[in-house]
């Protein structure tokens, strides 16, 4: 009779194995985002994480699949219970105005956190290889999900301009609240407290000023 060898499953070896995966996607999502994809090496990743290269290799075959591995990490970070409980808080606020306001300050942090330079590794195209162009496809729909179902709070029908659709203002909030927008004005010397009013400024022309007071606030 032969034996059929039992694969041996251990749940401290796979939440060991799941804590140097996850060390691994910050190393790499931290170095990408803060040097670029040709100035960060799997060596530099590796030793961000303390762990071998081999390690980093078994896992993502080579850079290209690190940073695809990265960048799908963090769309489904963005897509997780933090951008969750936010649409909660401002599903909750009444105040028009200052559910726009959560909205830049929102944004803002997304900004500040690094995604400008991850966007950018992703958009630009620098990269040519099918898992990029499959990690493009996915960070475009996971963004223009997210503004749809922020501008559908912001702008429902009894405080939207009349003349215009969601439709209409999201495609406008997709272009503009964008990394290489952000990056760009601050290039050109603002600061990121001048860029959250400037958006905080525009999204207001969304409200119908019939019914939102749009002074002062």
């Amino acid at each position: 009779m032969v034996k059929v060898k039992r694969r041996y499953s251990s749940p401290r070896r796979e939440q060991q194995a799941q804590e140097t995966w996850r060390a691994i996607l910050d190393a790499a999502l931290e170095l990408f985002t803060r040097n670029g994809f040709a100035e960060t090496s799997v060596r530099q990743v590796a030793e961000r994480a303390q762990v071998s290269e081999q390690t980093v290799y078994n896992g993502f075959t080579d850079k290209i699949g690190l940073l695809h591995a990265a960048g799908l990490e963090y769309a489904d970070l963005s897509a997780g219970r933090e951008e969750a409980a936010f649409l909660e808080a401002l599903r909750a606020e009444p105040d028009p105005l200052k559910r726009i306001r959560m909205v830049a300050r929102g944004s803002r942090e997304v900004w500040e956190s690094g995604a400008i330079g991850l966007e950018m590794l992703v958009v630009n195209r620098e990269i040519r290889d099918p898992r990029m162009e499959e990690l493009e496809r996915i960070s475009r729909q996971h963004k223009l999900d997210g503004t749809r179902e922020t501008c559908a709070i912001l702008f429902p029908d009894e405080f939207r301009r009349p003349d215009l659709s969601l439709d209409d203002i999201v495609v406008f909030a997709t272009a503009v609240d964008a990394g290489s927008v952000v990056k760009t004005v601050l290039e050109l010397g603002w600061t990121m407290d001048q860029w959250e009013e400037w958006l905080v400024q525009l999204l207001m022309l969304f409200l119908d000023p019939a019914k939102v007071s749009t002074s002062d606030r």
